[in-house]
């Protein structure tokens, strides 16, 4: 059960993330300016850290009270676009017109990140569902 519910959840973020990461780093940034280059690092850890916190806090709460799972899940899912936001707005991108592709392979990558996350928590969520009495 264990393998079900967070080892294989875990592997499944982490593996998106390094394939992410490698599309990132040796595809797409060749096509981006040179000074953009120095964000890839910044920006997958970041979001990477997020979706772990995300999933780790949503499988906490899961273990200690299963019904607010799905609520508590969804709030954090909004407190990552709000810290999301304040990210891009650390580096300064709301401000330069250049940065418009860096803004938008984040973008990207954050609903990557975030539809893996949901998919993930979905599963976990259905594990619930189908332990509890129908009514």
């Amino acid at each position: 059960m264990v393998y079900k519910t967070v080892i294989k959840p875990l592997a499944i973020l982490i593996a998106t993330s390094i394939i992410l990461y490698c599309i990132h780093n040796f595809v797409i940034a060749s096509y981006i300016e040179a000074s953009f280059k120095s964000f890839i690092h910044k920006q997958h850890l970041f979001l990477l850290i997020a979706t772990l916190f995300v999933y780790g806090s949503s499988l906490i709460v899961y273990k200690i009270s299963p019904k607010n799972t799905g609520f508590v899940f969804l709030g954090l899912l909004m407190a990552k676009m709000i810290i999301a936001g304040l990210f891009i707005y650390k580096l300064g991108w709301l401000d330069d017109p250049k940065s418009m592709p860096s803004r938008l392979i984040f973008l990207v990558l954050y609903i990557i990140y975030s539809i893996v996350l949901v998919y993930v928590v979905s599963r976990l969520l259905k594990i619930f569902s189908d332990k509890s009495p129908s009514l």
